[in-house]
């Protein structure tokens, strides 16, 4: 039926915190508060989408112990053949690249505010490391879903919308969107062109993100609170970018600078960056500096999910897949488009 799907993984994460009345984590000796629980175990499945070869696929997760439904990953998979030059033959050799496409994501209304998109996006990540398919996304209208990918690194192409999404405070809750049905928006997103921002999200959209239109900054709002992101462009990572799985035009505020020692950084900058040096880069320090960004996102995942000993954290997770590696991108890359 439309609804099948079959399991590829799984995802536990037990987190026994010892806090106090400030909500700061105490494990000190003599402290005899229970700890709390926020254990979690997630199944993972894969989803064809109706001809999936065009509509594309969900990755959806449930909950294990209820077996609801936590959310989905909306993807479009896509490869495309390259053509490369082996220099020990000089031959051209054709080498297929695969990209796994954010098209949108959805979590349960009722398990909203756990961090669960986060987890998503990581275990969606982990499977795209897995499979040796390139992340990226495609045009995004969602401030959540933009602020997140930002968050793992990934950096916007040009021609989309530059707006500041500010996280609100409770006395700043009260804006005029609300309404006696109990709109209480959490975010603020902010535009000099407000007025564009409010043609571009209809009232329940809004509503369901928990986000408000400002025409103005809340004025006790400080720079902490707010986080620039990018909306009506598509996002890529550099991974992709480095090894020039993609080309990457950046935004006219958005910077690349090359470093190979800890990979590419993304910063925003007013006088933007002549990229054409770092374009120009030769084979091994592409295959250099995409190694090193591998290793960063592998780091970066390892702690979001919490499956290694970091140690600001007593929190162990474990992410699991059913199958090798080999098997699971059969798996995840069986409704793949020619791009």
């Amino acid at each position: 039926g439309n609804d099948s799907w079959w399991e590829v993984g799984r995802y536990s994460v037990a987190d026994d915190e010892y806090q106090n009345n400030a909500g700061v984590r105490d494990n000190t000796e003599g402290n005899h508060k229970k700890p709390r629980q926020r254990g979690r175990g997630i199944i993972i499945g894969i989803q064809p989408h109706r001809n999936p070869v065009c509509n594309g696929l969900s990755i959806v997760f449930f909950d294990e112990k209820k077996r609801f439904k936590l959310g989905r990953m909306l993807l479009k998979n896509a490869y495309s053949n390259q053509s490369a030059h082996d220099v020990s033959s000089s031959k051209k050799t054709i080498d297929p690249r695969y990209y796994s496409s954010l098209v949108g994501m959805e979590v349960n209304k009722t398990r909203r505010g756990e961090g669960l998109s986060k987890a998503f996006v990581a275990i969606w990540l982990r499977i795209c490391l897995e499979t040796g398919a390139y992340p990226r996304a495609a045009v995004m209208n969602k401030p959540l879903i933009a602020y997140v990918l930002m968050g793992f690194n990934f950096v916007p192409q040009n021609g989309g919308s530059r707006v500041e999404l500010i996280r609100l405070k409770n006395d700043e809750n009260k804006v005029k969107e609300a309404d006696q049905d109990g709109f209480n928006p959490q975010f603020g997103l902010y535009s000099p062109s407000a007025k564009s921002l409010r043609g571009l999200f209809s009232h329940r959209v809004l509503r369901t993100q928990n986000i408000a239109i400002l025409d103005h900054p809340p004025p006790s709002a400080s720079r902490k609170n707010a986080t620039a992101i990018y909306l009506k462009t598509k996002f890529e990572h550099p991974i992709a970018i480095v090894e020039h799985a993609v080309e990457y035009v950046p935004p006219p505020l958005l910077q690349i600078g090359n470093n190979l020692g800890i990979g590419v950084n993304f910063k925003e900058h007013k006088d933007g960056d002549d990229v054409s040096s770092y374009l120009s880069q030769t084979q091994d320090q592409r295959q250099k500096t995409g190694s090193v960004q591998r290793q960063l996102l592998d780091r970066q995942l390892h702690l979001v999910l919490k499956t290694n000993n970091a140690e600001d954290t007593i929190a162990t997770g474990r992410l699991e897949f059913f199958s090798n590696s080999t098997l699971l991108k059969r798996a995840f890359l069986s409704y793949v488009s020619n791009c």
